[in-house]
């Protein structure tokens, strides 16, 4: 029997540090179901940009994994034109307190 995952995206114990030292990711374990909605919330500087650069394989862990689908992502050129002009590599910044919290 084979038991398909419901996993899409997966972040397993992701290190990123950035070159002035920066510690940006320490450890972080995350994995995404296929159809869930999630939100990431945190503060300036938490590294929510940062985890989605991994994901987007902009970045590279330096130690950990990313994987799409069940799948390691490669960081090899040729892997990421697969994703040219799909759906599935997109980067979406919105500012959550100017379009989501109203003055009372």
């Amino acid at each position: 029997m084979v038991i398909l995952s419901k996993k899409v995206l997966e972040a397993e114990n992701v290190v990123f540090n950035y070159p002035d030292g920066t510690n940006a990711l320490d450890g972080l374990s995350l994995s995404i179901e296929k159809g869930k909605k999630i939100a990431i919330l945190g503060a300036n500087g938490a590294g929510k940009s940062t985890l989605f650069l991994h994901f987007n394989g902009i970045l590279k862990p330096k130690k950990g994994n990313i994987k799409f689908r069940g799948k390691k992502v490669s960081y090899k050129k040729k892997y990421w034109y697969s994703f040219s002009g799909s759906r599935y590599a997109a980067f979406f910044i919105q500012c959550f307190s100017r379009n989501f919290i109203w003055p009372t």
